[in-house]
């Protein structure tokens, strides 16, 4: 065998230190990359809303022209929209009135009406049933663009009534002994759950899965009024848990979002609690609510101005965020929000707004316009006497 040489030995070693200096520093870039990532991962909250608002920032308000929609728009309503009711279903949408249930699809074609024999009708919109119920009186009835599917005639009077994603029910009324009573029906209208425990009941709200639900209740206690959030399963006799005390307010709604954290929307103030029910924190109005809505991604309330009556405020509850207050110089009518954005409806314009607050767009409307939907890039409005559609893009 040859001999090895001292510079091949030399070169050897040194073509050894270079392999080990390279595998250092690529196992340090790596290194980096990773605790970076987990970095920006771990304060996501911090960052995140900042870069929204770069985003938004750089966006210009897109202005629609406001021209409405011709075919099968206008749709008349008949009579005043005071007793109507516009609301979306799927991606169609309801007209509701004192006698019929009419549904449309979002171009404005009939597909059916139902008549009803409700006094004084309800209607809450599930995935692809709607219940409605008559307020102060006994009957519900839930149906479909079809049919109705059931109907029931209670023994007590109905103060409120909810209807859940997976197509259950659950209604609030009188009961003897309690001031308040829930029964909740299965899709085929079957008792599954009761609950009463002598606390007057202001609102139920499904947890997403359907199978449970949050009670909003309050009792009077050494003379002061004292709200409280209820979370139950419908396949346990036992509350999960009641959650901190809310001194002196009625909770409205109760809405649980992506990120765990539960927002009581009451009847002066809203209050933000964990998974459990303790509270984290809590913000006064200042003055009267106006109209909420919620998804499970944010919750946006709009409040009346403080200055004058022809102005707002706009609350935007985030979730995996903090809250956005902000004002609106006209007077806010109505609003809806979705997965992404928060539409207001004023005096003359429907205009949209990021959940970080940037206004996105913005159409003139008539002021006889009462209320409204939005279905993908088109909003609907109900006026005194027709329903009118606009396309809406952002």
């Amino acid at each position: 065998m040859a001999k090895v040489k001292s510079f091949q030995t030399d070169i050897r070693r040194e073509r050894k230190k270079k392999k080990i200096k390279r595998f250092l520093r690529r196992f340090a870039i790596v290194l980096c990359i990773v605790a970076a990532a987990a970095a920006a991962f771990f304060t996501r909250n911090l960052w995140v809303p900042w870069f929204e608002g770069i985003l938004d920032r750089a966006q210009t308000v897109t202005v629609n022209d406001g021209e409405l929609e011709k075919g099968n728009f206008p749709i008349s309503v008949g009579e005043a929209a005071t007793g109507a009711k516009l609301l979306r279903f799927d991606d169609d949408f309801i007209l509701a009135t004192d006698t019929y249930i009419n549904f449309y699809k979002s171009n404005g074609e009939h597909i059916n009406s139902i008549q009803h024999k409700l006094s004084d009708p309800v209607v809450k919109i599930g995935d692809d049933r709607l219940l409605v119920y008559d307020r102060a009186g006994n009957r519900i009835c839930v149906m479909n663009e079809k049919e109705v599917i059931f109907e029931r005639e209670l023994d007590e009077e109905i103060y409120f009534a909810q209807i859940a994603s997976n197509d259950s029910i659950a209604v609030v009324t009188t009961a003897e002994g309690f001031p308040s009573y829930l029964t909740v029906y299965n899709k085929d209208g079957e008792v599954i759950y009761r609950f009463a425990n002598g606390t007057r009941f202001t609102s139920v709200d499904f947890k997403p899965s359907g199978f449970g639900c949050y009670v909003s209740a309050f009792e009077i206690k050494g003379g002061s009024m004292v709200s409280g959030i209820y979370s139950l399963d419908f396949d346990s006799d036992k509350v999960e848990f009641r959650s901190d005390d809310i001194q002196n307010t009625a909770i409205i709604k109760t809405v649980r979002l992506s990120d765990g954290d539960l927002v009581a929307v009451c009847d002066d103030r809203f209050v933000r609690l964990d998974k459990n029910g303790k509270v984290k924190s809590s913000a006064q109005y200042k003055s009267d609510i106006i109209d909420f809505d919620a998804t499970e991604e944010v919750v946006s309330i709009a409040v009346e101005g403080i200055s004058s009556d022809n102005d707002s405020k706009l609350i935007i509850i985030r979730s995996d965020s903090d809250e956005i207050q902000m004002d609106i110089d006209k007077r806010v009518k109505s609003l809806r929000c979705d997965t992404k954005n928060t539409y207001v409806l004023t005096d003359d314009s429907i205009e949209m707004f990021s959940f970080s607050g940037k206004k996105l767009a913005t159409a003139k409307v008539s002021s006889e316009y009462v209320d409204f939907i939005s279905i993908d890039d088109e909003v609907l409005f109900l006026g005194y006497r027709e329903i009118n559609k606009i396309e809406y893009s952002y």
